[in-house]
């Protein structure tokens, strides 16, 4: 059920290109203009590449944060879903899936092509990927969060990036620190074990807090 609600999902995506591509789109334009403002200098730029990745990737996800509820509450989806299916709390954890292979997938597929421009080292550009891939799919439960608390505002985009933004930022200082202790060398398995420990519990106990949420705003609505 949760893989065919994902496949659904990315279905109705795919047929609104511009809130597909958006996220991408913003992330390769900022990587490949701010080199030229930084400047030149291959140090400077390799020595704040990860903090760029890691900021241009939340920013990227802010174009996307109020479609993850809206369009299914707007159109009733979501409070058929809600009476028709067993388990409300698959559904969350699917849209929440989604939101992470549309919006920041694409941007760390994409990584190795940007890093050229901040004269990243290829080492340095693999630890950076797998902390992406495991820190991104908290910021995903995060997004989901502030789309939830949201949802049935009608223009609720600025608020969505004031509650998830101050959010994002353990994630941030926490995935760049692990750049800083391998620039260093220093092990950073730890760290990749409790980026991952977060993803993992994220996604499994705060769904549960969503569904709540949700539920509060399908009642109002009736």
């Amino acid at each position: 059920m949760n893989l065919l609600f994902i496949r659904n999902n990315i279905k109705v995506l795919s047929r609104n290109i511009n809130q597909l591509v958006s996220p991408l789109l913003f992330f390769m334009i900022v990587m490949v203009f701010f080199p030229l403002g930084l400047g030149q200098d291959p140090e400077l730029l390799s020595a704040v590449s990860v903090s760029v990745f890691w900021v241009v990737t939340m920013l990227s996800s802010l174009l996307s944060l109020d479609r993850i509820f809206k369009d299914d509450y707007e159109d009733g989806t979501l409070e058929q879903v809600y009476i028709s299916v067993n388990s409300f709390y698959f559904f969350i954890i699917s849209k929440i899936s989604v939101h992470w292979l549309t919006s920041f997938l694409p941007i760390i597929l994409f990584c190795p092509v940007t890093a050229v421009f901040l004269s990243m080292e290829y080492d340095k550009l693999i630890i950076m990927i797998i902390a992406l891939l495991l820190g991104t799919p908290v910021l995903s439960v995060i997004s989901a969060i502030g789309s939830s608390l949201t949802l049935s505002l009608k223009k609720g985009s600025f608020l969505i990036s004031i509650i998830t933004l101050p959010l994002y930022i353990p994630v941030l200082i926490w995935g760049c620190g692990i750049s800083n202790l391998y620039q260093n060398n220093q092990p950073v398995d730890g760290g990749l074990a409790v980026l991952a420990l977060l993803s993992v519990t994220s996604f499994i106990l705060m769904p549960f807090a969503i569904s709540a949420v949700l539920k509060i705003h399908i009642a109002d609505s009736r």
